[in-house]
């Protein structure tokens, strides 16, 4: 077992079996508390933890276990798990027989000598005391972006209606999260602890996203419990005609400069749109046209042979480069060696 910080549910790691690829076969194997708990105190207990299920449905099997004596024996709690299984929240019930001053857990993984597969995640295990009368908020409801909209911004806020706390009095905060997958395996953004607004409460991703869709989520928590889990949404992020990085419109230097056979010319446009780079003559006749149609935003790089647009080779000496893009231009010169 190891820490994955590819896969998780939240940042930035998550338990595995196996960190590096797929299990192996007839395996047995586990990863347990290093110290005993002291749950003495506690006439029952709640296990609660996030996990990715997938060993081989049917053979292979995920089993979580506890032990009274500090592992000296172990009983299983709640089901086996198999098969394919998203990210899940999952709480089981610790009886009062295992909540001892010697209280272990372990999560174990067990293969047969048939297939391998990926294997098991667990992510943000919690171990809760004696149940309280406190009664959690309810799940948020989704506000903006409409579920399936598309937002023009990589940075886009994220705005829920408040949940509805059932003990009334209590100071809530919100928690996001955005996954770049609908199984909600691949987590990209997260904030927790956002204060509570009026009628509802905003987050603004705080990294940019990157053009695509996106799935989302959302919680409240009381300071003693969080509440479920806001039904998914989804948005297609599309920066088209927005700068989301300050990147400005830029024409960088030729490489080399003087040339014989051939230069380099890179360039940087900072939202997508109609582009043309072209090379001029000293007496402003249209020699080449490098690049011409749509592209953007982010860097780019053509090449210059020195020939003109009838394939012809131009004699040698001083050219201009002129970049037009984004209703600005940029200019640079050019000297060819023969």
């Amino acid at each position: 077992w190891g820490l994955s910080t590819i896969v998780y549910h939240s940042e930035t790691n998550s338990y595995t079996d196996s960190p590096n690829g797929n299990y192996g076969k007839n395996e047995n194997t586990w990863i347990e508390l290093a110290s005993p708990l002291d749950l003495s105190y506690a006439g029952r207990a709640v296990l609660s933890f996030w996990h990715r299920v997938d060993p081989e449905e049917y053979y292979d099997f995920c089993f979580v276990e506890v032990s009274p004596d500090g592992g000296g024996s172990w009983s299983q709690v709640g089901p086996r798990f198999d098969g394919n299984l998203p990210w899940q929240f999952t709480e089981l019930d610790i009886d009062g027989e295992y909540c001892t001053g010697d209280f272990k857990l372990r999560y174990r993984l067990a293969t047969d000598s048939n297939m391998i597969d990926d294997g098991w995640y667990v992510d943000d295990v919690a171990i809760l005391g004696p149940p309280t009368s406190n009664v959690p908020p309810s799940a948020p409801g989704l506000s903006e972006p409409p579920d399936g909209g598309i937002v023009e911004t990589f940075t886009p806020e994220l705005i829920v209606l408040n949940a509805v706390d059932p003990n009334g009095g209590d100071v809530l905060t919100y928690g996001f999260t955005v996954y770049s997958d609908e199984q909600r395996t691949s987590l990209v953004a997260s904030a927790a602890g956002i204060a509570e607004g009026a009628g509802t409460t905003s987050w603004t991703v705080d990294a940019p996203l990157g053009g695509g869709e996106y799935w989302w989520s959302a919680y409240a928590d009381d300071g003693t419990e969080r509440g479920p889990l806001m039904e998914t949404g989804s948005f297609t992020a599309d920066s088209s005609g927005v700068d989301e990085s300050g990147a400005v419109l830029s024409l960088g230097p030729a490489h080399p400069n003087p040339f014989r056979a051939e230069a380099e010319l890179s360039f940087t446009l900072p939202v997508r749109g109609e582009v043309e780079l072209a090379v001029y003559g000293v007496d402003g006749r249209l020699v080449r046209t490098l690049a011409s149609g749509v592209a953007g935003p982010g860097p780019g790089c053509v090449s210059w042979n020195g020939r003109d647009d009838a394939g012809y080779r131009v004699a040698s000496g001083l050219y201009f480069v002129r970049l037009s893009a984004c209703g600005d231009e940029r200019r640079g010169k050019l000297i060819l060696l023969r």
